[in-house]
């Protein structure tokens, strides 16, 4: 049976919480990097691979043939501005983004690809607010409804239609980038979500079935799973009702900010214009992205002015790995404290007198952030840095976080039950919406005083401690000892 899912919005939101492995689980668009539009990795890691099917299943490296005509149930779309991308290249970014696909087909020397998109006026709507502008290896791409008579290749006498209201690229604000599809309606975002984590199931069923067939010809002892069978190209599992979130907007308890240069070249503490990859590192302040609460959109804004007017070290460079300050986190819980922490690194100032100017300035961001708080009212209950050395943006959960002022943790509640939580711990970021998610499977799984929980992958047990209220017993198996 199928499991209900509950639905959020980021302003664009996480319209479907499935799983605890961090974050909530997004069909739509992943919260890249980890969370908002920070740098993802590339597309593709495999070259020669070309959507066949639901979903953009990879298969073998065959050209798909080109389709002529009409495909029942889905709508031929034009993907512009792409002169010199490989085809390859150009289905890893769409696949990237999660949306299903079929037939894509491209020239490398033809600026305008062909793709075949679910024929639904609200799916690609959707997937025009999350194809409109995105960069594929520096190309900036913009799709379009094909007119009937198209071929594809530039040369058609009509002219395509658009297929959302999303921005030229010269209007384009972090908010698109961010929360793609904040323009669309909380219902019009949960249906382009559904229909996404559809595609995926369907792509996962066909890869599952083709597993199967594989194993049962080395051994065919194992016979046969018969509800895979069934259940042919998918989905392998039926989807319940979408249950919506309680809180649709301002609801991410966890904001990670990158810290760099604006487009004018000034200190800025907020999210990424685009990708690394693609050669756009400029920060943009995250004012007007709907899924950041006020008290992180606070907190950053007190902190660029700290780096613009109260010290003088640089923001970290990611290109060349120069510079000092790197990130801001911070975590909110729903009594209205806030937790603060600053991520900086010092391998830039082994010099004895950048030494010195490093330990200052530390000491000028706990007096500011300090004053700061008390000025507006901001409930600081907790003050951390961070030393991260690292090439990569991520550090280890085992960097230890330095105390600046305040409590070590602080805490949430969820279903009746206290979680304390401390700067780098794994907390749903939907509190609510958490909730929500966490009673259906409560319900759903029934433990009673004569049941056992297994709770596999338990991070820090959010979910197994929910369902196991009032159970015999909870069993937990963590592989990854630092989580």
């Amino acid at each position: 049976m199928g499991i209900p899912m509950p639905a959020a919005s980021d302003g664009e939101g996480p319209a479907v919480v499935v799983t605890d492995a961090g974050e909530n689980a997004v069909a739509a668009v992943g919260d890249n990097e980890p969370q908002q539009a920070n740098g993802a990795g590339d597309a593709s890691k495999k070259r020669g691979t070309h959507a066949q099917g639901g979903g953009g299943e990879q298969a073998a490296a065959k050209r798909p043939r080109r389709e002529e005509g009409k495909i029942e149930g889905l709508q031929k779309c034009l993907l512009s501005g792409l002169r010199g991308i490989k085809q390859d290249a150009l289905q890893g970014v769409v696949d990237r983004l999660g949306l299903p696909n079929s037939r894509l087909w491209k020239k490398r020397e033809d600026p305008t690809a062909e793709v075949w998109l679910p024929e639904d006026p609200v799916f690609l709507k959707g997937a025009a607010c999350v194809l409109n502008g995105t960069k594929v290896h520096g190309r900036i791409m913009q799709m379009a409804i094909a007119p009937e008579d198209s071929n594809g290749d530039g040369g058609s006498d009509g002219a395509p239609k658009a297929a959302g209201a999303s921005p030229p690229q010269s209007e384009r604000i972090l908010a698109d980038q961010v929360t793609p599809l904040h323009s669309l309606t909380y219902e019009e975002q949960v249906r382009f979500k559904e229909m996404c984590l559809l595609g995926s199931l369907k792509k996962l069923t066909v890869r599952m079935l083709t597993e199967v067939q594989r194993e049962c010809k080395e051994n065919p002892a194992l016979g046969r799973l018969k509800w895979l069978k069934e259940a042919g190209r998918g989905p392998a599992t039926p989807l319940d009702t979408f249950h919506p979130s309680p809180t649709q907007e301002g609801y991410r308890n966890k904001n990670e900010f990158t810290i760099g240069l604006d487009k004018a070249g000034k200190p800025c503490v907020g999210f990424r214009f685009g990708r690394f990859a693609d050669g756009d590192v400029s920060i943009g302040c995250a004012d007007g992205c709907k899924n950041i609460p006020e008290v992180a959109l606070q907190a950053a804004r007190a902190l660029t002015v700290f780096l613009r007017d109260e010290q003088d070290l640089e923001c970290w460079g990611p290109a060349k790995h120069t510079g000092v300050w790197r990130l801001l986190l911070v975590r909110h819980n729903s009594e209205g404290g806030a937790m603060i922490m600053v991520q900086y690194a010092s391998r830039n100032c082994q010099a004895p007198q950048d030494a010195e100017r490093l330990k200052g300035a530390l000491e000028k961001l706990k007096t500011f952030l300090i004053a700061e708080a008390k000025r507006t009212g901001l409930n600081l209950v907790s003050l951390f840095v961070q030393e991260h050395n690292e090439v990569g943006n991520r550090a280890a959960d085992s960097t230890p976080c330095e105390l600046l002022c305040g409590a070590p943790v602080f805490h949430e509640r969820l279903l009746g039950l206290s979680f304390r939580i401390s700067p780098t711990a794994f907390f749903q970021v939907n509190t609510r919406a958490a909730e929500v998610l966490n009673k259906l499977i409560r319900d759903w799984a029934a433990a009673d005083q004569d049941g056992i929980v297994l709770d596999v992958c338990c991070g820090t047990g959010t979910i197994g401690l929910c369902i196991s209220q009032g159970a015999l017993a909870r069993h937990t198996a963590q592989p990854n000892p630092e989580i």
